[in-house]
């Protein structure tokens, strides 16, 4: 029942509720506490003040010649009962000789016997000190100081100063008023501060009731789980607040990711860092290579994170394979087009100038050029997709005035099952246009392209006569950022990683009036297979 009743409660006023019995609770505990260590503190003044009161009186001639006479010792017990009778404190004043026996006592008719307790048999041996004991005045603090003869540095007896437990409580009683008004006070301030905090808790949850927030977290948690896509989102520190199984299964990781450092396992996602966001990024993380997308979380102009979303990219490619042909094909036909729509123009001013044997051999030229391109590509490039590519590249290049040549022999066969042709054509694809791209602005400039299949292995050679490569980038152009060109820099990192990691193979470049890059991709391996 009451649990039901509890759960109707509105969360402000649970807050309110919790905190007031938190500090109710602290309250008392801390005021225990204090008066346990104010009374400590007190007996202990009370002890050592009584002890130093008591060594003043034990050197008075009068306490001496008590001890020694007996009738100084009705003189001393006189004296004290006049105090007592003008006195309202419990105050014991007990003189005993080395045999424990009573000179002067509150209640006269226990003179003459021993004293009761065992917290006398140091001070007959000569110490100085204070206890407290049940004796027959009730509980009492007591100091014991030996009293010595002057004239024989000899021990007469001993002197004792006693103070009831009931005086010791009312002193603390008296400094315990201070206490209460104090955690009376630190109470009210306790309750304000909890209806303050009850107000900034509600704020700060949206108004949202407990049971709210957790249904917006249990519809959060199967939104991400039902995405096929991988989520990751971290603080400012770097660490993953939120991941996915999408995640974690993508990029093969640790069931204890939640409680790593981003930057420790994931180092790649740090290039991510830069004002290119929202943009499609081909990155190599964790032996896996993704397409990623990179949101910073920002409010009121200041970063609170960061948010990745990812897929695989072989899934991407798959998805995209199609339009990623007609891509292709665009780019060839816009050159085509582009080739003939000049042809056309010069045919057109040939007749005009009434040079007819001119166009007829122009047109044979022209013809015979693209046939013989398409013969060599259709005979000797078996894998349409490579094909279409090189189409593609070689009518661009020709726009350029770059002139794109093969080595006699070079041939690309049907690739096993085991090679992915999409991997053999980014190569190649990213090599060629590198080459283009070095060589555009140079006169004559040329790429030769060279394609040797063997039953072991195939071998590509690109090589350009371009200007090559500064000095001081050679150790670097395979790193993922290194760009000429002033672009994202990943073509020639992708191209390593796909040749090394996913083929097994080799890349090698030199530079000699210009630069040649060459692959090598094993076709079979003894009792391994290739990675895809």
């Amino acid at each position: 029942m009451f649990p039901k009743v509890f759960e109707r409660i509105p969360l402000k006023a649970k807050i309110i509720l919790f905190s007031t019995s938190v500090i109710a609770i602290v309250l008392i505990v801390s005021g225990y506490l204090s008066y346990i260590i104010l009374s400590k503190s007190i007996e202990e003044t009370v002890g050592e003040n009584a002890l130093e009161i008591t060594h003043l009186i034990s050197k008075m001639p009068a306490v001496h010649e008590a001890l020694k006479e007996s009738d100084k010792r009705v003189d001393l017990q006189e004296v004290y009962e006049d105090y007592l009778n003008e006195s309202d404190k419990e105050l014991f004043f007990v003189l005993v000789n080395q045999d424990g026996v009573r000179y002067t006592h509150p209640d006269s008719s226990l003179i003459g016997f021993h004293v009761t307790g065992n917290d006398i048999k140091r001070a007959l041996s000569g110490q100085a000190y204070y206890s407290y004991a049940n004796g027959i005045s009730g509980p009492t603090l007591r100091t014991w100081v030996p009293v010595i003869d002057p004239d024989t540095n000899q021990q007469l007896g001993i002197l004792a100063i006693g103070y009831s437990q009931k005086n010791i409580s009312g002193f603390v009683q008296r400094n315990m008023d201070l206490l209460v008004y104090s955690l009376l006070i630190a109470f009210s301030i306790g309750i304000f501060a909890a209806i303050i905090f009850a107000k900034q808790i509600k704020k700060i949850l949206h108004n949202h009731e407990p049971e709210e927030i957790a249904k917006l977290f249990i519809q959060r948690e199967a939104m991400l789980e039902s995405l096929s896509e991988g989520i990751i989102a971290t603080d400012q520190e770097n660490n993953i607040t939120l991941i996915n199984s999408a995640a974690k299964q993508i990029l093969n990781l640790p069931q204890d990711i939640d409680k790593r450092k981003l930057s420790e396992i994931m180092d790649e996602f740090s290039l991510l860092k830069s004002p290119l966001n929202h943009q499609n990024m081909e990155l190599f993380v964790n032996d896996t290579v993704i397409l990623a997308n990179y949101y910073p979380i920002s409010k009121q102009n200041k970063i609170w994170g960061h948010i990745i979303t990812f897929h695989d990219i072989s899934e991407v490619r798959r998805l995209a394979e199609d339009l990623t042909g007609v891509n292709e094909y665009v780019d060839g036909l816009r050159a085509k087009t582009h080739e003939f729509s000049n042809k056309l123009q010069t045919i057109s001013g040939l007749i005009e100038l009434n040079r007819y044997d001119e166009v007829k051999a122009y047109i044979s030229n022209t013809n015979f050029q693209q046939q013989k391109l398409l013969e060599f590509l259709t005979r000797n490039i078996l894998e349409p997709k490579i094909s279409g590519l090189l189409l593609g590249k070689i009518q661009q290049a020709i726009e350029l005035n770059v002139k794109v040549t093969f080595t006699p022999g070079s041939k690309i066969g049907t690739l096993p099952p085991k090679i992915p042709v999409d991997s053999v054509a980014l190569i190649i694809g990213n090599l060629l246009q590198n080459a283009i791209d070095a060589v555009k602005h140079t006169p004559s400039g040329e790429v030769q392209l060279t394609f040797l299949d063997k039953d072991n292995h195939l071998t590509i050679l690109v090589e350009d006569n371009g200007s090559g490569v500064n000095a001081e980038n050679v150790q670097t152009i395979f790193t993922k950022g290194y760009s000429s060109k002033g672009t994202l820099g990943y073509g020639l990192f992708l191209v390593k990683h796909h040749v090394e990691n996913l083929l097994n193979g080799s890349i090698t470049f030199s530079q000699n009036d210009g630069v040649c890059f060459s692959v090598q991709i094993p076709k079979k391996m003894d009792n391994q297979i290739l990675k895809g």
